[in-house]
């Protein structure tokens, strides 16, 4: 925890830290950011999720095979990580799409421009191997 909270400890009030709902450790590491927090997780759900989307707050979670972004009341479908993806892209774990989709939104990627990274995403061979 000490090591990992560090990452979290260190963001400024206009950044933001992107966290793991679904991991009780990371989750509990939302109150040392002065920034905003986004959370993801698989399951749109999650009870954090839920939680930070009634007080406004943005959150990233799967709905069937898509991504989507929900910002308080408002949702936004990026991609359908089933028909959308390269193949190779599609191998890599969902929550690292996930935590990639939540990274760009915090630093105020357009949802268009996220989707189209995906899309167009390449993984180098070596590292779909290592996921």
């Amino acid at each position: 925890y000490k090591v990992l909270r560090t990452q979290v400890d260190v963001v400024r009030q206009e950044g933001a830290a992107v966290l793991n709902a679904e991991d009780a450790l990371v989750l509990d590491m939302a109150s040392l950011c002065d920034g905003e927090v986004l959370l993801y997780a698989e399951d749109g759900h999650n009870t954090a999720l839920q939680k930070l989307r009634e007080d406004g707050g943005r959150v990233v979670f799967m709905n069937g095979t898509t991504i989507v972004q929900a910002h308080g009341t408002q949702t936004i479908n990026v991609l359908d990580i089933s028909k959308d993806l390269r193949p190779a892209a599609r191998s890599l774990p969902v929550p690292v799409l996930l935590a990639s989709v939540a990274a760009a939104w915090a630093l105020r990627l357009e949802p268009d421009m996220v989707a189209t990274g995906l899309e167009t995403f390449e993984p180098a061979p070596s590292r779909v191997r290592s996921l």
